[in-house]
């Protein structure tokens, strides 16, 4: 027996451990679809897009452990828009639990506010609690919770 025949074998595991690493490495579906919807989320509120804000949304949405309802989120969402013509939402930290065909996402985010000048008027670090569920193939969100302390 050669060299040769000895070590095709190990080149075939070793190229079989790299795939298997890198199948490993490409993640959850799923989480990649919501990490995408929550970024589509992010710029359209940033717009001033509320619309396609609130067609993630729920009917049957409840934040704050029930005191906000869907549309009390959009006018709270629509105050900060009149108030700020320029907000900015940072995500610093992002942290999924992802079920079957639901997921919760825990959130850190930096906003910042102004009128449209060089520098902003207002920040704030916010932690924020969702909720997500998929229907028919698309992620919702379901309620959310948020840190009350920053007055929103």
């Amino acid at each position: 027996m050669s060299v040769k025949q000895l070590d095709r074998p190990y080149w075939y595991v070793a190229w079989a451990l790299v795939l298997l690493t890198l199948v490993g490495c490409a993640g959850d579906p799923d989480q990649a679809q919501l990490e995408q919807t929550i970024a589509s989320a992010q710029a359209n509120a940033e717009r001033g897009e509320m619309g396609q804000v609130m067609a993630l949304v729920t009917e049957d949405f409840a934040g704050q452990g029930g005191q906000y309802d869907r549309l009390m989120l959009r006018r709270m969402l629509l105050a900060v828009r009149l108030r700020h013509s320029d907000v900015n939402v940072s995500r610093v930290s992002t942290e999924f639990e992802m079920g079957q065909s639901f997921a919760t996402v825990k959130m850190k985010l930096l906003l910042t506010g102004g009128s449209g000048g060089l520098l902003p008027e207002t920040g704030r670090l916010m932690d924020l609690q969702t909720r997500w569920r998929v229907e028919d193939g698309e992620w919702r969100l379901t309620s959310a919770d948020w840190d009350r302390s920053l007055g929103l």
